[in-house]
């Protein structure tokens, strides 16, 4: 009786494992989308594009400045500086940029922050209202979409 009882213990340890591997699996990421964080079901999210350009006070285009996007009540600090952002984004030759992300929460304000790669301009941080468009009323979990052109005029050190 007792081998029987082991065949049965095992048999039964073996789908278990075969059930928990076939979950893990399940939560991977397998689109080409990005992944913008824990998604679950019920969980609302917006989506949102800031784009603009950067310039010198003379109007000349400001290359490889990062730009980054966060909450603007979040605390910026030494510390937290590389990972408090939920977006950012390096503007080109031209001094354009273009940022887009999903957030889950759904800010009133968010904060972009520009930083120049070239130390002799001053980085510029500007708190902006966002709106966002209700673009699909079926979509229960989607807040919607914010669309803002922010540009940066970046002011010489002294």
């Amino acid at each position: 009786m007792e081998p029987i009882c082991n065949k049965f213990s095992s048999l039964i340890a073996y789908v278990c494992g075969a059930i928990i591997t076939l979950l893990g699996f399940s939560g991977c990421n397998h689109n080409d989308e990005p992944h913008y964080g824990p998604e679950m079901y019920g969980t609302p999210y917006a989506t949102f594009e800031v784009k603009g350009t950067v310039t010198d006070e003379n109007d000349q285009p400001v290359a490889d400045a990062v730009v980054r996007v966060s909450d603007s009540e979040d605390t910026i600090t030494e510390d937290n500086s590389d990972w408090v952002f939920f977006a950012k984004g390096v503007s080109d030759q031209n001094g354009y940029y273009c940022i887009t992300g999903r957030e889950f929460e759904r800010p009133k304000a968010i904060r972009i922050e520009c930083i120049p790669d070239d130390p002799n301009l001053e980085p510029q941080t500007l708190i902006v209202d966002v709106k966002y468009d209700k673009t699909d009323d079926n979509d229960g979990w989607h807040w919607g979409h914010a669309s803002l052109t922010v540009d940066f005029k970046l002011k010489s050190r002294d």
